[in-house]
Parts: structure tokens; C-alpha cells; sequence
């Protein structure tokens, strides 16, 4: 039988990579075919950031790995604030996810 902190330490995982699956890789791969179609970055930040770095793909790739390191690093050593970084990093990888999807279904 699992303990609690084993069920917990299990559900945080899960939590991870759900998060990272559509942070991570969804919105990624969603925002590379947005490009792809001649779409840009619709984040102010991001798009700021990616006129630093260059526009190009290997450019917003450093920029979403960075991110998600980030994101990695500040809930692994922050415990607890490690729910709340994994759920808002899910939260906002769900989001980006549908909103290029619907991009890519409904604009020409």
C-alpha cells in the first residue's frame, strides 16, 4: 500500500508531465506550424524577447526551454510553491494550446 507522501510524490509527477507535455511540446509545436502559416507571436513578452534573440526557430525553442527550465527549477526548490507553479504552467499550456489550435482550424 502507498503512502501519502508516495501518492503525493506520484501526482506531482503526473502533474509535471501533463504540464510540460502541453507547455513544453503543445504549445511549441502548435506555435511552429502558427509560424509556419505566416502567423507571429501574439505575446507582447515573447515577441519582445524573440526581436532580441532573433526571430527564427531555434530562437523561440532557447526561449521555451529556458522557460520551462525555469519553471522546473523554481518548483523543485521553492516545495512549496511547487503545486502552484506545476498547475499555472498546466493552466497556461492548455490555454495556449486551444488558442493556437483554433488558430490553425479557423484562420486562413
Amino acid at each position: 500500500m502507498e503512502s501519502g507522501t508516495m501518492r503525493n510524490q506520484n501526482r506531482q509527477l503526473w502533474l509535471w508531465g501533463t504540464a510540460i507535455l502541453f507547455f513544453g511540446f503543445g504549445d511549441t509545436f502548435t506555435s511552429l506550424l502558427v509560424f509556419q502559416r505566416g502567423g507571429t507571436e501574439a505575446n507582447l513578452l515573447m515577441s519582445g524577447v524573440l526581436t532580441l534573440f532573433g526571430r527564427t526557430i531555434w530562437g523561440f525553442l532557447l526561449i521555451k526551454a529556458a522557460t520551462v527550465m525555469g519553471a522546473v527549477l523554481t518548483g523543485r526548490w521553492q516545495p512549496r510553491f511547487e503545486v502552484v507553479v506545476t498547475v499555472a504552467m498546466l493552466m497556461m499550456g492548455i490555454f495556449l494550446v486551444a488558442q493556437n489550435s483554433t488558430i490553425l482550424l479557423f484562420q486562413r
